[in-house]
């Protein structure tokens, strides 16, 4: 699983936003892709946790533990249509 350590300060909320905690940053990162798993355990994984977020989060739900390997803050990551403008800037397309 690729991932990086998280540089922001990052906050937890209650329902009113109001900061309930300042959460550790040093046990905190964020996850990138590609993940890589066993594509037998992955397919079960992801059948029975269709709800999971991303493929290490189905493996977590099904009782594997990934490892971590550092990745790279230029892994750009596209989840949100704002990430596909980034990726066209760099890109030199807009």
């Amino acid at each position: 699983l690729l991932a990086v350590p998280i540089v922001d300060t990052v906050k937890r909320v209650d329902v009113q936003l109001r900061v309930c905690e300042t959460l550790d940053r040093s046990v905190i990162w964020c996850a990138q892709t590609p993940q890589v798993f066993r594509l037998g355990p992955l397919t079960e994984a992801l059948t029975r946790h269709r709800g999971a977020t991303d493929e290490a989060q189905a493996m977590e739900l099904a009782g594997w533990v990934p490892k971590l390997v550092a990745g790279s803050t230029r892994n750009l990551k596209i989840t949100v249509a704002e990430d596909l403008a980034l990726a066209a800037f760099y890109l030199g397309l807009s």
